[in-house]
């Protein structure tokens, strides 16, 4: 069975090619007629069969280059489906190459919408994260703020019970002190005028007593006047008694001048300190003219430290000695930084410069 390679004739497949049928196999296939030919005939119808195959083989050439022409024609129809068919492909590969670069080119174009829209998207996160981060940070500066103002009202509260109760305790003492003070002042005035009392009755009565004028002195060569001899006494004189003459009093002496002080100063207030006496000195010390009171400290033993400034030359030791609860006011030893108790310093955030320093004690 021929297939469309091959076409078959006269009982036999013959292979096309280019320009008909396959050279070879036509003429394998005339010889082969011409040797069964010359094999099956007599040599008497040499002549008649001669003739048959010239005919035969003339006819062979037609039908030959009928089917040439035939080849050749279906071969150019091929070429021409095929060009066509090729140009069918070409056009469809390059609508499908368009369709596919289209469809790429929107993928391209989608993907850099999206990748815009993330971009976008990641923005507006970070910038809520931040607006977030913002806003927790002043929710906590505002927490804070608050437990400070809190924390600060809790303490002046604290500082003001705390001064409420200094200051009724140093009122307490003060009234207390008063009323010592005017009880001593009491006492005091009144053994004052029980003590001039006497000489003044004995001014009054000596005043009382006539003034007699002095008898002549009576000369006597065997001796002093005997008692008969004497002048009487005047009466009154001799019943109202004599005061006796008190003895001179020294007349009190002035105190030695004090040193006085300018500039920065370290007032120590030696331990055991009682607020009646600490409160007399601050307020002696607040009646001072161009006084600056730095700040004030307690040591370790108990004793007050006040680091303040003096504008004026001021006799600071005698105007604290001349106060009711101070025993004793001195010049003591410059202030040393860094110790407490006879050393005692300036605290921290004191000016430095203080080089005196007077030492009280209290009562």
């Amino acid at each position: 069975m021929a297939n469309d390679d091959s076409v078959r004739l006269w009982g036999r497949d013959f292979t096309r090619v280019r320009d008909g049928l396959d050279e070879r196999q036509v003429r394998a296939f005339v010889d082969a007629l011409l040797s069964r030919l010359n094999s099956d005939e007599p040599a008497s119808d040499a002549g008649a069969h001669s003739a048959t195959l010239d005919k035969l083989a003339q006819r062979t050439v037609v039908e030959a280059e009928k089917l040439a022409d035939q080849l050749k024609e279906e071969a150019r129809q091929v070429r021409i489906q095929a060009q066509v068919e090729a140009e069918r492909l070409i056009a469809e590969a390059q609508a499908g190459a368009k369709e596919q670069g289209d469809a790429i080119a929107r993928l391209a174009t989608k993907a850099s919408e999206e990748a815009q829209m993330i971009v976008q998207a990641a923005r507006e996160r970070g910038s809520n994260i931040e607006k977030e981060s913002k806003r927790r940070a002043n929710e906590l500066v505002e927490i804070a703020k608050r437990q400070l103002e809190s924390q600060i009202r809790r303490d002046v509260r604290s500082a003001s019970q705390k001064l409420v109760g200094y200051v009724d305790d140093i009122s307490k003492q003060v009234q207390a002190l008063n009323v010592t003070f005017e009880t001593w002042e009491a006492a005091t005035v009144e053994e004052a005028d029980l003590a001039s009392e006497p000489s003044l009755k004995a001014d009054e009565a000596s005043a009382s007593v006539p003034r007699q004028p002095p008898e002549p002195p009576v000369e006597s060569v065997e001796g002093p006047p005997s008692a008969a001899t004497a002048p009487p006494a005047p009466p009154d004189a001799l019943s109202t008694p004599t005061p006796a003459p008190t003895p001179a009093q020294e007349p009190a002496t002035a105190p030695s001048p004090r040193a006085v002080h300018a500039g920065p100063l370290q007032l120590v207030i030696r331990a055991p300190v009682n607020l009646a006496g600490l409160g007399e000195i601050y307020e002696r010390l607040v009646q001072l003219e161009d006084v600056t009171l730095r700040d004030t400290r307690k040591s370790d033993d108990g004793s007050y430290v006040i680091n303040l400034t003096l504008g004026n030359p001021t006799p600071l030791i005698d105007i604290l000695s001349r106060l009711d609860n101070v025993a004793e006011a001195e010049a003591g030893p410059p202030p040393l930084r860094g110790a407490d108790g006879d050393g005692s310093v300036l605290p921290a955030g004191a000016d430095g410069d203080a080089t005196t320093r007077i030492v009280v004690r209290l009562k």
